[in-house]
């Protein structure tokens, strides 16, 4: 399984736009669960085809699985677990959770068993769409994704914030993949001189694919389609589809193995059926015990009646 996160301190930069249009792609590799952890719930909208009330709970309690969350959408390979507005005001219960709760609330998000009995699947793929506030909410999201894309649209402030976001990251413990220029206008010439800084500030760490700002996109997403669904031919929309190819090129390289993921199913497939069978004799083998001890008393019972019976008689023959 390959956990992706998308990240930026700043609002505003095609951050969910891309998570949406990413996990299309993707989809077409393996499947997908995306992960709204953004209280504005853009992406839970646009992809849930019901949403789940007290969607935040398994982040707060200990026992409750993260399928509460969990709704199936239109597109057969992908599925998202929703968030609500509590999210904005979940930050404080969660801090005041031990650290070690904390951290495996969130990984419920990557490694629920529920999943395969609820939707009879693993995932190859999950995306997280993060929110730009840094919490612990957030932080521990990090922490347990195995890489970090951050989106950047350009601007004299968008750079000077990379750092920071590039700190983050590396506080966290997780894998930086890269930065990912959005909303780029290749009729601005001051976007071009920004591109090239960065290219020269982040090297390798800047994705070759860059995403065009298109009136596309931005219609796409009112009609709650993907670029390509809405205009496959435009470079809006290939654009998207050369960012899934570098970003799992990267994972490739850092060494996640979808192939796992399907191993998984399967073993996961084998223990459900083991499992299942194990109840079935299990309550077999209680029903006949039942029935055997039923039996033993009813046979008592009748025993007693006639031993009463047989006992009456004798006192009248006397």
């Amino acid at each position: 399984m390959n956990c992706i996160a998308l990240y930026n301190n700043k609002g505003g930069v095609g951050k969910t736009t891309s998570a949406i249009n990413l996990a299309y792609f993707l989809s077409q590799r393996g499947n997908v669960l995306i992960v709204d952890c953004d209280g504005q719930g853009n992406t839970s909208r646009f992809f849930a085809s019901t949403i789940p009330t007290n969607a935040e709970r398994y982040l707060l309690s200990a026992p409750v699985s993260a399928i509460t969350a969990l709704s199936g959408t239109r597109y057969p390979k992908i599925d998202v677990i929703v968030s609500s507005p509590v999210f904005n005001t979940l930050s404080a219960d969660f801090e005041a959770l031990p650290k070690q709760t904390q951290l495996s609330n969130c990984e419920k998000v990557i490694n629920d068993w529920a999943y395969q009995w609820y939707s009879g699947r693993r995932y190859d793929y999950v995306i997280l769409d993060l929110p730009p506030a840094l919490n612990v909410l957030t932080k521990t999201m990090l922490n347990i994704s195995d890489v970090v894309f951050v989106p950047i649209e350009l601007g004299s402030f968008a750079i000077q914030g990379v750092p920071m976001v590039t700190e983050t990251v590396s506080q966290c413990e997780c894998r930086f993949g890269g930065c990912f220029v959005t909303k780029y206008d290749r009729d601005c010439s001051a976007d071009a001189a920004m591109l090239d800084m960065l290219r020269q500030s982040l090297g390798n760490k800047l994705l070759n694919t860059v995403i065009p700002q298109s009136k596309v996109i931005k219609n796409s997403i009112s009609y709650k389609l993907t670029a390509y669904e809405y205009m496959s031919w435009t470079e809006a929309a290939m654009s998207y589809a050369a960012l899934a190819d570098e970003i799992s090129g990267i994972c490739t390289d850092f060494g996640f193995d979808t192939r796992n993921a399907h191993k998984e199913e399967r073993n996961m497939s084998v223990l459900a059926s083991a499992v299942i069978a194990l109840l079935f004799i299990g309550a077999f083998t209680v029903i006949y015990a039942i029935g055997n001890i039923l039996e033993f008393f009813s046979q008592l019972l009748l025993k007693k009646k006639g031993e009463r019976r047989k006992y009456v008689y004798i006192r009248k023959d006397n």
